[in-house]
Protein backbone atom coordinates (compact mmCIF):
# COMPACT_ATOMS: atom_id res chain seq x y z
CA UNK A 1 0.00 0.00 0.00
CA UNK A 2 1.17 3.59 -0.87
CA UNK A 3 1.51 6.67 1.06
CA UNK A 4 -2.20 8.26 1.29
CA UNK A 5 -3.01 12.34 1.01
CA UNK A 6 -5.57 14.67 1.25
CA UNK A 7 -6.17 17.41 -1.03
CA UNK A 8 -8.82 20.21 -0.39
CA UNK A 9 -10.60 21.87 -2.99
CA UNK A 10 -11.79 25.56 -0.75
CA UNK A 11 -14.49 27.25 -3.07
CA UNK A 12 -14.58 29.85 -4.53
CA UNK A 13 -18.13 29.76 -6.31
CA UNK A 14 -20.43 26.91 -5.94
CA UNK A 15 -20.58 23.53 -8.32
CA UNK A 16 -22.98 21.99 -10.03
CA UNK A 17 -22.38 18.35 -10.70
CA UNK A 18 -25.02 16.62 -12.42
CA UNK A 19 -27.64 14.08 -11.66
CA UNK A 20 -28.34 10.87 -13.75
CA UNK A 21 -32.36 10.93 -14.87
CA UNK A 22 -33.11 14.58 -14.13
CA UNK A 23 -32.38 18.08 -15.10
CA UNK A 24 -29.65 20.51 -14.65
CA UNK A 25 -31.76 22.40 -11.88
CA UNK A 26 -30.78 19.12 -9.95
CA UNK A 27 -27.11 18.45 -8.62
CA UNK A 28 -25.20 16.31 -5.94
CA UNK A 29 -22.98 17.48 -3.22
CA UNK A 30 -19.92 15.42 -3.93
CA UNK A 31 -17.93 15.08 -7.17
CA UNK A 32 -17.29 11.34 -8.46
CA UNK A 33 -13.99 10.11 -8.82
CA UNK A 34 -14.70 10.03 -12.92
CA UNK A 35 -15.70 12.89 -13.79
CA UNK A 36 -12.66 14.21 -11.23
CA UNK A 37 -9.84 11.64 -13.46
CA UNK A 38 -11.65 13.36 -16.73
CA UNK A 39 -11.16 17.03 -15.69
CA UNK A 40 -7.76 15.79 -15.07
CA UNK A 41 -7.29 14.74 -17.97
CA UNK A 42 -8.68 17.34 -19.87
CA UNK A 43 -6.35 19.99 -17.95
CA UNK A 44 -3.22 17.70 -18.88
CA UNK A 45 -4.24 18.02 -22.50
CA UNK A 46 -4.91 21.56 -22.81
CA UNK A 47 -2.22 22.77 -20.34
CA UNK A 48 1.36 20.81 -20.62
CA UNK A 49 3.18 21.52 -23.75
CA UNK A 50 2.70 18.43 -26.35
CA UNK A 51 -0.49 17.96 -24.11
CA UNK A 52 -1.77 14.98 -26.84
CA UNK A 53 1.40 13.10 -26.26
CA UNK A 54 1.75 13.85 -22.52
CA UNK A 55 -2.02 12.65 -21.88
CA UNK A 56 -1.23 9.32 -23.73
CA UNK A 57 1.76 8.49 -21.97
CA UNK A 58 -0.02 8.99 -18.80
CA UNK A 59 -2.81 7.08 -19.69
CA UNK A 60 -0.45 3.89 -20.72
CA UNK A 61 0.32 3.75 -16.62
CA UNK A 62 -3.30 2.78 -15.87
CA UNK A 63 -4.69 -0.53 -16.35
CA UNK A 64 -6.01 -2.06 -18.97
CA UNK A 65 -3.28 -0.45 -20.66
CA UNK A 66 -0.06 -1.72 -18.53
CA UNK A 67 -1.36 -4.94 -18.70
CA UNK A 68 -3.01 -4.89 -15.62
CA UNK A 69 -0.84 -4.10 -13.03
CA UNK A 70 -1.46 -1.65 -10.39
CA UNK A 71 -2.44 2.45 -11.46
CA UNK A 72 0.58 5.14 -10.30
CA UNK A 73 -2.34 6.64 -8.10
CA UNK A 74 -5.86 5.74 -7.34
CA UNK A 75 -8.48 8.96 -6.16
CA UNK A 76 -11.35 8.77 -4.09
CA UNK A 77 -14.43 11.01 -5.32
CA UNK A 78 -14.47 14.35 -3.65
CA UNK A 79 -16.65 14.12 -0.91
CA UNK A 80 -17.65 17.60 1.31
CA UNK A 81 -15.64 18.78 4.49
CA UNK A 82 -16.77 21.45 7.03
CA UNK A 83 -13.58 22.47 9.07
CA UNK A 84 -11.48 19.39 10.28
CA UNK A 85 -14.57 17.11 9.78
CA UNK A 86 -14.62 14.71 6.77
CA UNK A 87 -17.40 12.99 5.40
CA UNK A 88 -17.69 10.15 2.89
CA UNK A 89 -20.45 7.22 1.64
CA UNK A 90 -22.55 5.55 4.05
CA UNK A 91 -21.32 1.98 3.56
CA UNK A 92 -23.72 -0.55 2.32
CA UNK A 93 -22.15 -3.28 5.27
CA UNK A 94 -24.65 -3.36 8.08
CA UNK A 95 -23.57 -1.35 11.03
CA UNK A 96 -23.42 -3.12 14.44
CA UNK A 97 -26.11 -2.04 15.84
CA UNK A 98 -28.58 -4.03 18.60
CA UNK A 99 -31.55 -5.23 16.76
CA UNK A 100 -34.24 -2.93 18.80
CA UNK A 101 -32.06 0.04 17.94
CA UNK A 102 -31.83 -1.11 14.36
CA UNK A 103 -35.43 -1.45 14.43
CA UNK A 104 -36.56 1.77 16.41
CA UNK A 105 -34.16 4.14 14.20
CA UNK A 106 -34.28 2.03 10.74
CA UNK A 107 -35.71 5.50 8.89
CA UNK A 108 -33.34 7.79 9.70
CA UNK A 109 -30.64 5.19 9.52
CA UNK A 110 -31.93 4.60 5.72
CA UNK A 111 -32.08 8.35 5.21
CA UNK A 112 -28.29 8.77 5.89
CA UNK A 113 -26.38 9.85 2.74
CA UNK A 114 -22.99 10.81 4.25
CA UNK A 115 -21.20 9.88 7.51
CA UNK A 116 -18.57 11.79 9.66
CA UNK A 117 -14.72 10.14 9.59
CA UNK A 118 -14.97 8.95 13.10
CA UNK A 119 -18.27 7.55 12.09
CA UNK A 120 -16.96 5.63 9.09
CA UNK A 121 -14.16 4.17 11.25
CA UNK A 122 -16.77 2.57 13.62
CA UNK A 123 -19.08 1.20 10.66
CA UNK A 124 -15.50 -0.25 8.92
CA UNK A 125 -14.18 -1.96 12.31
CA UNK A 126 -17.63 -3.34 13.18
CA UNK A 127 -17.74 -1.48 16.26
CA UNK A 128 -20.70 -0.71 18.79
CA UNK A 129 -22.25 2.26 17.22
CA UNK A 130 -25.49 2.29 19.57
CA UNK A 131 -24.15 5.86 21.34
CA UNK A 132 -24.11 7.59 18.52
CA UNK A 133 -27.39 7.24 17.27
CA UNK A 134 -29.04 10.66 19.10
CA UNK A 135 -31.06 13.07 17.00
CA UNK A 136 -28.00 16.03 17.42
CA UNK A 137 -26.12 13.90 15.53
CA UNK A 138 -28.18 13.62 12.07
CA UNK A 139 -27.30 17.00 10.28
CA UNK A 140 -29.01 18.60 7.07
CA UNK A 141 -32.44 16.74 7.06
CA UNK A 142 -30.71 13.07 8.26
CA UNK A 143 -28.70 12.61 5.35
CA UNK A 144 -25.76 13.79 7.62
CA UNK A 145 -24.43 11.56 10.55
CA UNK A 146 -21.50 12.73 12.47
CA UNK A 147 -20.19 11.50 15.66
CA UNK A 148 -20.82 12.89 19.00
CA UNK A 149 -16.91 13.89 19.97
CA UNK A 150 -17.43 15.75 15.87
CA UNK A 151 -20.51 17.82 16.55
CA UNK A 152 -17.69 20.23 19.10
CA UNK A 153 -15.78 20.56 15.92
CA UNK A 154 -19.12 22.19 13.39
CA UNK A 155 -20.12 24.66 15.81
CA UNK A 156 -18.88 27.55 13.47
CA UNK A 157 -21.58 26.26 11.07
CA UNK A 158 -24.60 26.34 13.24
CA UNK A 159 -27.43 29.23 12.15
CA UNK A 160 -28.05 31.58 14.60
CA UNK A 161 -31.60 31.69 13.00
CA UNK A 162 -32.73 28.20 13.03
CA UNK A 163 -29.89 26.83 15.54
CA UNK A 164 -29.34 23.95 13.23
CA UNK A 165 -25.94 22.97 11.94
CA UNK A 166 -25.89 23.77 8.29
CA UNK A 167 -22.35 23.34 6.12
CA UNK A 168 -23.74 23.72 2.60
CA UNK A 169 -26.94 24.21 0.71
CA UNK A 170 -28.34 22.57 -2.32
CA UNK A 171 -30.94 25.05 -4.72
CA UNK A 172 -31.41 26.13 -8.35
CA UNK A 173 -30.36 29.64 -9.52
CA UNK A 174 -31.52 31.11 -12.32
CA UNK A 175 -29.50 30.98 -15.69
CA UNK A 176 -30.98 32.55 -19.19
CA UNK A 177 -30.36 30.86 -22.53
CA UNK A 178 -29.92 32.71 -25.69
CA UNK A 179 -30.94 31.32 -29.03
CA UNK A 180 -28.14 32.32 -31.41
CA UNK A 181 -30.41 32.72 -34.35
CA UNK A 182 -33.12 34.41 -33.12
CA UNK A 183 -32.03 36.00 -29.91
CA UNK A 184 -34.88 34.68 -27.80
CA UNK A 185 -34.36 33.85 -24.72
CA UNK A 186 -35.41 31.61 -22.03
CA UNK A 187 -35.31 31.38 -18.76
CA UNK A 188 -34.15 28.11 -16.87
CA UNK A 189 -32.56 26.83 -13.41
CA UNK A 190 -29.56 25.21 -12.57
CA UNK A 191 -28.18 23.49 -9.14
CA UNK A 192 -25.89 24.54 -7.33
CA UNK A 193 -24.20 23.40 -4.66
CA UNK A 194 -23.08 26.36 -2.38
CA UNK A 195 -20.24 25.81 0.59
CA UNK A 196 -20.33 28.02 3.62
CA UNK A 197 -16.90 29.53 4.80
CA UNK A 198 -14.50 26.78 5.87
CA UNK A 199 -16.26 24.05 4.09
CA UNK A 200 -16.17 22.97 0.71
CA UNK A 201 -14.64 19.19 -0.77
CA UNK A 202 -11.55 16.96 -0.83
CA UNK A 203 -10.36 14.24 -2.22
CA UNK A 204 -8.07 11.24 -1.19
CA UNK A 205 -5.04 10.28 -3.19
CA UNK A 206 -2.70 7.39 -2.86
CA UNK A 207 0.03 7.79 -4.55
CA UNK A 208 1.39 3.34 -5.44
CA UNK A 209 4.68 3.37 -7.70
CA UNK A 210 8.21 4.34 -7.45
CA UNK A 211 8.02 7.65 -8.53
CA UNK A 212 5.27 8.85 -5.94
CA UNK A 213 6.90 12.18 -5.44
CA UNK A 214 7.01 13.37 -9.08
CA UNK A 215 3.37 12.00 -9.44
CA UNK A 216 2.40 14.23 -6.45
CA UNK A 217 3.94 17.18 -8.20
CA UNK A 218 2.22 16.92 -11.06
CA UNK A 219 -1.01 16.23 -9.69
CA UNK A 220 -0.61 18.87 -7.53
CA UNK A 221 0.14 21.35 -10.27
CA UNK A 222 -2.49 19.58 -12.61
CA UNK A 223 -5.50 20.26 -9.55
CA UNK A 224 -4.31 24.43 -9.20
CA UNK A 225 -4.58 24.31 -12.77
CA UNK A 226 -8.31 22.69 -12.75
CA UNK A 227 -9.20 25.72 -9.94
CA UNK A 228 -8.91 28.65 -12.27
CA UNK A 229 -11.08 26.44 -15.13
CA UNK A 230 -13.61 25.17 -12.83
CA UNK A 231 -14.56 21.46 -11.89
CA UNK A 232 -18.29 20.06 -12.95
CA UNK A 233 -21.01 21.29 -15.21
CA UNK A 234 -21.99 25.18 -15.69
CA UNK A 235 -18.64 26.37 -15.87
CA UNK A 236 -19.11 28.91 -18.14
CA UNK A 237 -21.52 30.33 -16.33
CA UNK A 238 -18.35 30.38 -13.66
CA UNK A 239 -19.49 27.56 -11.90
CA UNK A 240 -17.28 24.89 -10.06
CA UNK A 241 -14.08 27.69 -9.46
CA UNK A 242 -11.61 26.72 -6.36
CA UNK A 243 -8.01 26.86 -4.58
CA UNK A 244 -6.18 23.85 -3.89
CA UNK A 245 -4.95 23.17 -0.45
CA UNK A 246 -2.85 20.36 0.54
CA UNK A 247 -1.65 17.54 0.45
CA UNK A 248 -1.24 16.86 3.94
CA UNK A 249 -1.23 13.08 4.98
CA UNK A 250 -3.90 11.10 5.35
CA UNK A 251 -4.05 9.03 8.74
CA UNK A 252 -5.82 5.92 7.75
CA UNK A 253 -8.64 3.91 8.73
CA UNK A 254 -7.30 2.04 12.06
CA UNK A 255 -7.65 -1.60 12.88
CA UNK A 256 -6.67 -4.48 10.71
CA UNK A 257 -7.61 -5.41 7.41
CA UNK A 258 -10.70 -7.45 6.86
CA UNK A 259 -12.11 -10.12 3.77
CA UNK A 260 -13.99 -6.63 2.94
CA UNK A 261 -13.72 -3.10 1.57
CA UNK A 262 -15.67 -0.13 0.79
CA UNK A 263 -14.82 1.62 -2.27
CA UNK A 264 -15.05 5.61 -2.38
CA UNK A 265 -14.84 5.93 -5.82
CA UNK A 266 -16.96 4.47 -8.79
CA UNK A 267 -14.95 0.98 -9.52
CA UNK A 268 -15.64 -0.85 -13.13
CA UNK A 269 -14.40 -4.33 -11.82
CA UNK A 270 -12.16 -6.34 -14.32
CA UNK A 271 -13.08 -9.49 -15.54
CA UNK A 272 -10.30 -11.51 -13.54
CA UNK A 273 -11.64 -9.60 -10.42
CA UNK A 274 -15.09 -10.96 -11.02
CA UNK A 275 -13.73 -14.27 -11.34
CA UNK A 276 -12.34 -14.39 -8.63
CA UNK A 277 -15.07 -13.28 -6.61
CA UNK A 278 -15.01 -9.37 -5.68
CA UNK A 279 -19.11 -9.68 -5.92
CA UNK A 280 -19.48 -12.79 -4.36
CA UNK A 281 -20.43 -13.78 -0.19
CA UNK A 282 -21.17 -10.30 1.95
CA UNK A 283 -20.69 -8.03 -1.14
CA UNK A 284 -23.78 -5.26 -1.62
CA UNK A 285 -23.26 -2.73 -4.11
CA UNK A 286 -25.10 -0.19 -5.92
CA UNK A 287 -24.77 0.16 -10.25
CA UNK A 288 -24.34 3.66 -11.51
CA UNK A 289 -25.00 4.20 -15.27
CA UNK A 290 -22.73 6.59 -16.85
CA UNK A 291 -23.37 7.39 -20.66
CA UNK A 292 -23.17 11.22 -22.56
CA UNK A 293 -21.38 13.01 -24.47
CA UNK A 294 -17.53 12.64 -25.39
CA UNK A 295 -15.96 15.37 -23.78
CA UNK A 296 -12.46 15.22 -25.81
CA UNK A 297 -12.14 18.83 -28.26
CA UNK A 298 -12.16 15.96 -30.95
CA UNK A 299 -15.70 14.70 -30.85
CA UNK A 300 -18.31 16.86 -28.64
CA UNK A 301 -20.45 15.72 -30.55
CA UNK A 302 -20.28 12.24 -30.22
CA UNK A 303 -22.23 9.79 -27.72
CA UNK A 304 -19.74 8.26 -25.22
CA UNK A 305 -20.86 4.49 -25.08
CA UNK A 306 -23.01 3.50 -22.25
CA UNK A 307 -21.01 1.71 -18.89
CA UNK A 308 -22.28 0.36 -15.73
CA UNK A 309 -19.76 1.26 -12.12
CA UNK A 310 -20.62 0.05 -8.66
CA UNK A 311 -21.25 3.00 -6.99
CA UNK A 312 -19.44 4.84 -3.87
CA UNK A 313 -19.54 2.67 -0.52
CA UNK A 314 -20.24 -0.69 -2.48
CA UNK A 315 -18.94 -3.31 0.10
CA UNK A 316 -16.77 -5.96 -1.70
CA UNK A 317 -14.04 -8.81 -1.35
CA UNK A 318 -10.26 -8.27 -1.69
CA UNK A 319 -9.18 -10.93 -4.49
CA UNK A 320 -5.65 -10.34 -4.33
CA UNK A 321 -5.78 -8.30 -7.63
CA UNK A 322 -2.70 -6.17 -8.36
CA UNK A 323 -5.02 -3.77 -8.79
CA UNK A 324 -8.87 -2.55 -7.92
CA UNK A 325 -10.54 -2.33 -11.44
CA UNK A 326 -9.49 0.01 -14.41
CA UNK A 327 -10.03 2.23 -16.97
CA UNK A 328 -12.85 1.10 -18.93
CA UNK A 329 -13.14 1.90 -22.90
CA UNK A 330 -16.39 3.78 -23.20
CA UNK A 331 -15.22 4.92 -26.88
CA UNK A 332 -18.62 5.26 -29.21
CA UNK A 333 -19.97 1.79 -30.27
CA UNK A 334 -20.38 3.12 -34.25
CA UNK A 335 -17.28 2.31 -36.05
CA UNK A 336 -17.45 5.59 -38.02
CA UNK A 337 -18.02 7.79 -35.15
CA UNK A 338 -15.14 5.83 -33.66
CA UNK A 339 -13.19 6.33 -36.80
CA UNK A 340 -13.72 10.03 -36.43
CA UNK A 341 -12.02 9.80 -33.07
CA UNK A 342 -7.89 10.10 -33.66
CA UNK A 343 -8.00 8.09 -29.74
CA UNK A 344 -9.39 5.86 -27.44
CA UNK A 345 -12.17 7.76 -24.97
CA UNK A 346 -11.79 6.17 -21.59
CA UNK A 347 -13.52 6.30 -17.99
CA UNK A 348 -11.96 6.16 -14.90
CA UNK A 349 -12.78 2.60 -12.70
CA UNK A 350 -10.79 2.36 -10.09
CA UNK A 351 -12.02 2.00 -6.71
CA UNK A 352 -10.10 3.41 -3.54
CA UNK A 353 -10.73 0.82 -1.04
CA UNK A 354 -11.06 1.03 2.71
CA UNK A 355 -10.59 -2.30 4.32
CA UNK A 356 -13.86 -3.22 6.36
CA UNK A 357 -14.44 -5.99 8.64
CA UNK A 358 -16.92 -8.76 8.66
CA UNK A 359 -20.37 -7.50 9.59
CA UNK A 360 -20.95 -8.53 13.57
CA UNK A 361 -24.91 -11.05 13.61
CA UNK A 362 -27.00 -9.47 16.22
CA UNK A 363 -29.84 -11.77 17.90
CA UNK A 364 -32.55 -10.68 19.29
CA UNK A 365 -32.44 -9.45 23.12
CA UNK A 366 -29.10 -9.41 22.84
CA UNK A 367 -27.90 -5.50 23.89
CA UNK A 368 -24.61 -4.11 22.90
Amino acid sequence: MGATYIYRFAPRTAFHFGLRGVGVEETAAFCPADTLFSALCLTLREWERDGNQRLEDWLARFPPLNGGGPPPFRLSSAFPYAGEVLFFPKPMIPANLPPETRQAQAKKLKKVVLVSLQILRGWLAQEDLNAEVQDAQFLHGGKVWVAAAELGKLQAFRDTRTGQIKMWATDPLPRVAVDRETSRSSVYQAGAVRFRLGAGLYTLVEFLDGDAREQQKRLTTLLQVMGDGGLGGERSSGYGHFRIEGPEPFAGWGGAPGDLFVTLAPYHPTETEVEAGVLEGDAAYTLLTRRGWVGSPDGSNLRRRLVRLLGEGSVLHHTGAPGYGDLADVSPRDEKERQMLPHTVWRYGIAFPAPAAQPVVRKEGHRG
